[in-house]
């Protein structure tokens, strides 16, 4: 665990050395390509909303079917990670089903619906529901609409990544 800190630490400190030396031109190559560069967050690259290619984002971008791998812990500590598949209509309906490992050592399938929301700067909620649902999580669409990161509000300490099953990545 120590070698694993030291490591993140080291990556960390080398990207924040990167931001500082960025050259100028590369920072206006970003800017018009729609991306600003935030020098106060270390290894923030984040998309403009009003320059950006992919224009104001609408539940239009994540309708169909993704692929979802999530990892995290849960309030009382146990480790989880998982996948699951997750369906979603233009009404911002969802349905999805995952195969979660707990801890290492408890298996189990679950299926659940929630709804989904979609701001025009590309970002997004989840509500799950239904009993043992998950709290809700903020999402961010990336990849022109193929590709989402997300994070579970609190009490858990989880985080997702979802990939397009119907369009090419």
């Amino acid at each position: 665990m120590r070698r694993f800190i030291s490591i993140c630490g080291v990556a960390a400190f080398t990207v924040a050395i990167l931001l500082v030396t960025i050259p100028k031109s590369y920072t206006s190559t970003a800017q018009s390509r729609g991306y600003s560069i935030d020098r106060s967050a270390a290894g923030a690259v984040e998309p403009d909303a009003l320059t950006s290619s992919m224009g104001p984002c609408s539940m239009a971008h994540v309708v169909g079917d993704w692929g979802v791998r999530f990892s995290g812990k849960l309030p009382d500590g146990t480790e989880v990670t998982g996948v699951n598949t997750f369906h979603l209509e233009k009404d911002g309906t969802a349905t999805m089903h995952a195969w979660v490992n707990a801890g290492g050592g408890y298996f189990f399938e679950n299926t659940g619906r929630g709804k989904i929301t979609v701001d025009a700067d590309c970002t997004g909620r989840l509500v799950e529901e239904g009993e043992g649902a998950a709290p809700p999580s903020k999402f961010v669409i990336l990849r022109r609409g193929r590709e989402v990161w997300g994070v579970y509000e609190a009490p858990y300490f989880m985080t997702y990544i979802g990939k397009r099953m119907d369009k090419a990545l």
